[in-house]
Parts: C-alpha cells; structure tokens; sequence
C-alpha cells in the first residue's frame, strides 16, 4: 500500500503543468452591435513571437488597430492615432477563439493597461469576449488583458504516468 501511495506522490510532484498559446491556432473577429453578429472576422492565425493582426487587418471594423497575442496576455493597440469611439451597443469588441490547445481559465485587465473592456466572458471555455462598448470618447494606446490557460500536462509527463501505471499494475501481479 505504502508503494502506491509514494507512486501517487512521485506523478504529483513531477507532473509540470503548461499552458500557452505559443503554436496554437486562434481566430479574432470583431463584433457589433451585440456579441452574436459578426462585423468583420479576422483569419485563423498560428499566435508566434510576432504580431498576429496587424494594422489594417480589419479595415470594415477600425484599420487603426493591432492586436498582438501572446502565451499570457492579449495586446490590442491603438496604432493608426485615430483611436476607435467605443460607443452605445450590447456589445462592441473583440472574441478570440482558440481552434487548437488550451482553453481560456480566466482573464482580467492587465495593471499597466491604458483602457479596458467594460466586461470580460469566457463562453464554451475557448471563446474569450472582450466588450468595450460604453467607454466614453475615443480610446488611444493598449489594451491588455492577462489570461491565463487551463492547465494540460506535457507529453512526457503523461507517458511517465503510463509507465508508472504499468509498472504498478505489473508489481501487483507479481505479488498476486
């Protein structure tokens, strides 16, 4: 018994967890004027160590911004000075969707952001819903919004749990 339960420990304690974006497919499309009516959809893109939309990416919804997505957080920038007047809708914003890996455990407006959204939803678990709608005036410089992602084991840490299972189901055997 003593033998199962240090096993039991020993997956605990060497299991490392990750969770990024980094190599994942996602997909950004702008909504208005609520959070079921897509404006103007972005393409699916692998999120890398560079800007995945660039200015200009969503001409119909405001060409004046980037929105730079990263393992913990999602940057939206105000490139074009223009600002964008987020105004009286249900829903005015940005839904990132994740097509492949992780899904979204919880976001929040990062401390060093210089706007933020009015409210943040994660529906089905992949889909976060970044509303600005009712910020007054035009909004210029970033919004950033932390995120972080459900927890999945490595590849490595779950062919040791396999090999640890295999080799307890072995060991009873060989006592049975």
């Amino acid at each position: 018994m003593k033998s199962r339960w240090l096993a039991v420990l020993l997956i605990i304690a060497t299991t490392r967890l990750q969770a990024g974006l980094l190599g994942e497919t996602v997909n950004l499309s702008a909504h208005y004027p609520n959070a079921s009516s897509v404006w103007e959809a972005g393409p699916n893109v692998v999120v890398s160590a560079g800007v995945e939309y660039t200015g200009g990416s969503f001409p119909a919804y405001s060409s004046s911004w980037q929105i730079d997505i990263t393992d913990t957080q999602i940057r939206i920038t105000d490139i074009g000075g223009i600002g964008f007047p987020y105004g009286t809708s249900t829903f005015n914003g940005w839904v990132l969707k994740t097509l492949t890996g992780p899904g979204f455990l919880s976001a929040a407006p990062a401390a060093d952001s210089q706007f933020n959204p009015i409210a943040i939803s994660i529906v089905n678990g992949n889909e976060l819903f970044l509303n600005y709608t009712g910020l007054a005036g035009p909004q210029f410089g970033t919004s950033i919004v932390d995120i972080s992602l459900v927890p999945v084991p490595e590849p490595a840490c779950l062919a040791f749990i396999g090999l640890t299972l295999c080799g307890l189901a072995i060991k009873r055997r060989v006592t049975a």
